[in-house]
């Protein structure tokens, strides 16, 4: 049996078109298994969301930086919040859960985002949402905390010090 011309047209498109498609869902797949091969590779590197966010709580340690320097260094502050995203560490959360969560904080209470690489902390690597509050005491912020009917898990009191010759940074 003979074929037309156009027949022949038809079934090059035909083919084209499944050629294309199995190349672009094996281009599609490929590239799911080298991301999936990838964050197994390197579990710390940051999908597009993780990424944003983590830009995001740069911008806002940025920002709130002049604040707690000119107001709070060397005074005691209710400390509400203190997440890393490095992952096994005590407080790891992804950086879009720590964002969400330190937005609320500042939602509710004016608080200002500080790295704990910045000042005097036990550990590096933490976000720690503090409230815009100073003291002279630890105590004192501690009733702040009370007074916000905050539990004690939920808020200490911490002195935001460069100064590391203080040895005493945290009150419960």
């Amino acid at each position: 049996m003979a074929t037309s011309g156009s027949d022949e047209i038809v079934w090059g498109q035909v083919l084209a078109g499944i050629v294309m498609g199995v190349g672009v869902l094996a281009v599609l797949l490929w590239g799911m298994d080298a991301a999936q091969d990838q964050r197994a590779a390197d579990p710390e590197r940051p999908t597009t969301t993780s990424s944003r966010s983590s830009m995001s709580l740069q911008q806002l340690v940025s920002r709130d930086h002049k604040k707690v320097e000119s107001r709070l260094v060397d005074h005691w502050v209710p400390q509400l919040a203190s997440k890393t995203t490095a992952g096994g560490a005590a407080g790891s959360l992804g950086a879009a859960r720590i964002l969400q969560n330190h937005q609320r904080l500042q939602k509710k209470y004016g608080a200002l985002l500080l790295r704990s690489d910045d000042y005097v902390f036990k550990s590096n690597g933490y976000y720690v949402s503090v409230a815009p509050q100073r003291y002279a005491t630890g105590k004192q912020a501690l009733r702040w905390c009370r007074r916000a009917k905050l539990k004690p898990a939920d808020c200490l009191a911490k002195f935001i010090t460069h100064d590391r010759s203080v040895t005493t940074t945290v009150l419960h």
